[in-house]
């Protein structure tokens, strides 16, 4: 299905060319408040209308380390061919997607803070690329629960 499947970099936050997540990112940040982080109760997903079907809800478990996807956006599955709501990251079948997953969701963990990339895919119907952002959401102890992700892919 993949052919050298992805090139990446990190984006700066004040460097999202894609509208729908800065406009997600802002929401974020407004939700948190004060805070490092908002948790979940404080996200709804009425206010993100504008990216449903691009959203992610990834459950991060802890001891050890490991993310589920507790919801994998429609509009992402159809462009990857599979829905992973309910499974496990590790379950992911190709080995670049795999890992360029866990490592992203580990690096968000560890720093604490939203993480965006801008990237391509080449797979069997052409060169996709896309844009991302994943951002913590957390307990009132500080502990990151669950990670909110949106991907936008467009071919242009």
């Amino acid at each position: 299905m993949f052919e050298n499947a992805f090139t990446a970099e990190e984006r700066p936050l004040g460097a999202i060319g894609d509208a729908r997540l800065r406009r997600l990112h802002a929401y974020w940040d407004e939700r948190r408040g004060a805070r490092e982080f908002p948790g979940r109760p404080d996200i709804d997903p009425i206010d993100m209308h504008f990216a449903l079907g691009h959203i992610s809800l990834i459950d991060v478990l802890h001891e050890p380390l490991r993310f589920r996807y507790r919801l994998h956006g429609s509009i992402v599955a159809a462009w990857v061919g599979m829905d992973m709501t309910g499974k496990f990251v590790d379950e992911i079948p190709e080995r670049e997607r795999r890992g360029f997953s866990e490592d992203d969701f580990r690096a968000v963990v560890a720093a604490r803070q939203p993480l965006a990339r801008r990237g391509g895919e080449n797979r069997d119907e052409g060169h996709w690329n896309f844009d991302s952002i994943i951002l913590p959401l957390g307990l009132a102890d500080g502990e990151i629960n669950m990670l909110l992700l949106c991907v936008d892919y467009h071919t242009d």
